[in-house]
């Protein structure tokens, strides 16, 4: 086994690890920053950021074997895209597990529907707590 695969590997699958969880914090703040404007353009925008995600992730997992089958290094490029992709799979078990273990700590057993009410503050909050009710900051 080429310990220095193995290296290339790991820091390619933790480049895209970090890549995935900044994306996905992005994802999740960009409604706060950009409102919520359900139109064509939004969803253009967020296809584009789509495939630009998809280039940068492609690029961090696939760059270095390429350059390495082009350069006749063949079975080193196969090993270290399989190298990575193993990490990969390991970082998704190891996150699921750490989210399956915290969830179950936080789990009352209380399933609420997913809707959602407008505060006088002008935020908005899903149904909580044992009995599913809105609790709007500061009232």
């Amino acid at each position: 086994m080429n310990t220095n695969l193995l290296k290339k590997a790991f820091v390619s699958a933790i480049g895209t690890a970090v890549y995935a969880m900044m994306f996905a914090w992005f994802m999740n703040n960009a409604q706060g920053w950009f409102g919520v404007q359900p139109n064509w353009l939004v969803m253009a925008l967020l296809l584009i950021i789509f495939i630009i995600s998809a280039c940068i992730t492609g690029a961090l997992v696939l760059l270095r074997p390429i350059l390495l089958y082009i350069e006749g290094q063949k079975n080193e490029a196969v090993r270290l895209f399989g190298y990575t992709v193993g990490i990969l799979v390991v970082i998704v078990v190891l996150v699921g597990v750490a989210l399956t273990l915290s969830n179950s700590k936080n789990d009352s057993g209380v399933f609420c529907t997913q809707d959602a009410k407008l505060c006088s503050d002008g935020s908005y909050v899903g149904r909580t707590g044992p009995n599913c009710e809105f609790v709007c900051p500061g009232e």
